[in-house]
């Protein structure tokens, strides 16, 4: 007679179990730190963009502030030129007004 050959007994089942649950726990870990990598590359990166953003902004506001400053300065120019001209007008108005007085 033929000996039967069991494919499911006692040691075969728990060597299985254990392989299965070995390579599952495998699975997991490696899932895990895939899921961690990419949650903190998103989160890292997330941050870098922030910081970046606030320097853009900063760096507009600084160039406004300077803008305006410029503009200012260039304003503050054009009215003492201005000035001068009117200056000059109330000079050339004053000695015409001398020259009438004396004549």
């Amino acid at each position: 007679m033929e000996e039967k050959k069991e494919f499911l007994n006692e040691e075969n089942y728990e060597k299985s179990k254990k392989k299965i649950t070995t390579v599952a726990l495998i699975i997991l870990i490696v899932g895990v730190l895939i899921g961690g990598s990419l949650i903190l590359t998103g989160i890292i990166k997330s941050a870098q963009a922030k910081k970046h953003n606030e320097e853009v902004i900063r760096q507009i506001d600084a160039n406004d502030k300077t803008r305006s400053a410029e503009e200012i300065q260039a304003d503050i120019d054009n009215l003492k030129s201005q000035m001068a001209d009117i200056d000059k007008e109330i000079e050339d108005i004053d000695a015409e007004i001398t020259n009438l007085e004396r004549e």
